[in-house]
């Protein structure tokens, strides 16, 4: 291998590092960034004192997760080929939480036998149902969110909506919504995306094994 193809070879690595931290930026830390503006926005326009002090403790949970999230980057900048491990009970956390903070009820199912999965599929599903109830949260106005996740011998299967308000155009949904984050995600396993719209959206995200 010559100098040159070597220099090329570091380049892309590089622009692969940059592309998972400013997901991972994104994903995470945008996520808690909309809890602490939800929480702020609520106790602003509340009067008890005892529901003031829930949204404030709240809030500082939000900044200790994204203050981690921030050394977790740090780690991934120094160590290139490290990467977070993720579980089934991470992702079953994660959709309790933001039940929990966004008042909003989540009817999931997970199927499956995801602890002979390789890791990089689980990190790559924990960041796509991040992402997607972000930007429900951020965007929906959804009463209902319904998630199933099932993952088979031969295929991963990801299928989330909401009865939210929409989007009208895809152009829309891909500029404000954070569809291109997600498929990037998607296509980097060689698997497939799709979104609609009616009474709400839908996701479905199929992963060929």
């Amino acid at each position: 291998m010559n100098m040159r193809q070597m220099s090329s070879d570091k380049d892309l690595d590089l622009q692969h590092l940059y592309l998972m931290i400013a997901r991972d930026l994104h994903d995470e830390i945008g996520q808690e960034l909309t809890t602490i503006k939800l929480m702020a926005n609520q106790a602003s326009i509340s009067s008890d004192l005892a529901l003031i002090q829930s949204y404030a403790d709240k809030i500082s949970k939000s900044i200790d997760i994204t203050q981690a999230s921030f050394r977790k980057l740090l780690t991934q900048i120094k160590h290139p080929n490290s990467q977070t491990s993720y579980s089934i009970d991470d992702i079953h956390s994660l959709i309790k939480k933001w039940q929990t903070i966004n008042n909003v009820c989540v009817l999931w199912s997970i199927e499956g036998a995801f602890d002979q999965l390789n890791t990089t599929y689980l990190h790559t599903l924990y960041h796509l149902i991040q992402e997607s109830l972000t930007n429900i949260s951020r965007h929906a106005n959804a009463k209902t969110v319904h998630i199933n996740l099932v993952c088979t011998h031969s295929f991963i299967s990801l299928q989330i909506n909401d009865d939210g308000i929409g989007f009208k155009h895809q152009d829309t949904f891909k500029k404000g919504f954070g569809l291109s984050g997600m498929t990037e995600r998607v296509q980097e396993l060689n698997g497939q995306i799709s979104c609609t719209s009616d009474h709400g959206t839908r996701i479905d995200i199929v992963f060929t094994l």
